[in-house]
């Protein structure tokens, strides 16, 4: 699973939570809120992480190219 994948799955669960909070503000779907606001606080960490990590490997390459560079 990709960063963009995990980007659009938090979206889509975002315009769900609105929707839900919206339309029906009984308890049963506030605990159901809270369920899939966890779930989305999941997901926004994993994209953090991959954001992250995607971030450290782009840093790593340049380090890379400029090691090739440097022994041209």
């Amino acid at each position: 699973m990709n960063l963009t994948t995990l980007q659009l799955q938090l979206e889509d669960a975002a315009k769900v939570l609105a929707l839900l909070d919206e339309e029906n503000p009984e308890r049963y779907v506030a605990g159901r809120l809270h369920i899939n606001q966890s779930t989305v606080r999941c997901v926004a960490r994993r994209v953090k992480k991959l954001d992250s990590t995607q971030a450290e490997e782009d840093k790593v390459q340049e380090a890379a190219q400029q090691l090739e560079l440097n022994v041209l």
